[in-house]
C-alpha cells in the first residue's frame, strides 16, 4: 500500500516538472531564461496540487483521453484562479492578469493557458505518471521517509523566505516609480535591497515593464559605485 511519503515525493517531482515547463514555455516566447516560481526554488507547487488532483480524479478514466483533456483543462484552471485570488488578498495586489488574451475569466485564467493545461492532464495520465509511480515503487519506504522530510524541511524554510520577500515587493511594487526618481536624486536608496526576482516572474505586481527594467539598470549602477568605494 502506498503511503503518504510517495504521495508527497510525487507532488514534489511535479512541482519541477512543472517549473521546468514553464520555464521553456517563457524562454520560447521571450528568448530569456526567467525563474518563474514563487518560491525561490525550481519547483511550483500549484503544478505538484494539480498534477495530484489530475492523477486521483481522471486515473478512472484512463480509457477516455478525451474526458481527461476536459476535466484536466477545467481542474487547472480552477486551481490558476483560486491562487489568484488568494495570492491577491494576501498580498494586496494581482500578481498576473490575462486580459489581453482572449476568452479569459476575470484575467485570471485564459483558454489559451488552459489548452495548455488540458494536454498537460493527458501526459500526467498516459505518460508521466506511469513512470513516476514505476520509480517510486522501487524505492524503500525508508528511503522515501528520508527523501520526503529534507526537501519538506527545503519547501517550508523556502515558503518562509519568499513569502518575506513577497511582502516587500508586494510593499514597494506601488510606488516603485517615486523610489527610483528619488534614487536618481539623492543616491542614498539602497538599491541592493529592493529584490527583482519576483518582478522578474509577474511582471504584473508594478503593472510597468520600464520601470522594471529601469529598477535593474539602477542597480547595476548602484553597484559600480558600491566597488569603487
Amino acid at each position: 500500500m502506498r503511503n503518504i511519503y510517495f504521495y508527497f515525493l510525487l507532488f514534489f517531482m511535479y512541482c519541477v516538472i512543472g517549473y521546468i515547463a514553464e520555464v521553456l514555455f517563457v524562454y520560447a516566447g521571450e528568448k530569456k531564461w526567467v525563474n518563474r516560481g514563487f518560491l525561490i526554488g525550481p519547483y511550483l507547487p500549484i503544478y505538484g496540487f494539480g498534477a495530484l488532483l489530475i492523477t486521483f480524479l481522471l486515473t478512472g478514466y484512463y480509457n477516455d483521453p478525451f474526458v481527461v483533456f476536459i476535466f484536466s483543462l477545467i481542474i487547472c484552471s480552477i486551481i490558476e484562479y483560486v491562487t489568484s485570488v488568494i495570492l491577491e488578498k494576501i498580498f494586496k495586489r494581482r500578481w498576473w492578469d490575462y486580459s489581453w488574451r482572449k476568452y479569459h475569466v476575470n484575467g485570471r485564467v485564459c483558454l489559451f493557458n488552459s489548452i495548455f493545461f488540458g494536454f498537460g492532464g493527458l501526459i500526467c495520465i498516459y505518460i508521466a505518471s506511469p513512470i513516476f509511480y514505476a520509480f517510486l515503487d522501487s524505492i524503500s519506504f525508508e528511503k522515501q521517509k528520508i527523501a520526503s522530510i529534507i526537501l519538506g524541511i527545503l519547501l517550508i524554510v523556502d515558503l518562509i523566505i519568499s513569502n518575506i520577500d513577497a511582502y516587500r515587493v508586494s510593499n514597494i511594487a506601488g510606488h516603485l516609480e517615486e523610489i527610483l526618481n528619488e534614487y536618481t536624486k539623492n543616491r542614498n536608496i539602497k538599491l541592493n535591497k529592493i529584490r527583482t526576482r519576483l518582478f522578474d516572474a509577474f511582471p504584473y505586481i508594478a503593472k510597468n515593464e520600464r520601470v522594471i527594467k529601469r529598477l535593474k539598470s539602477l542597480k547595476k549602477d548602484f553597484s559600480k559605485r558600491k566597488k569603487l568605494q
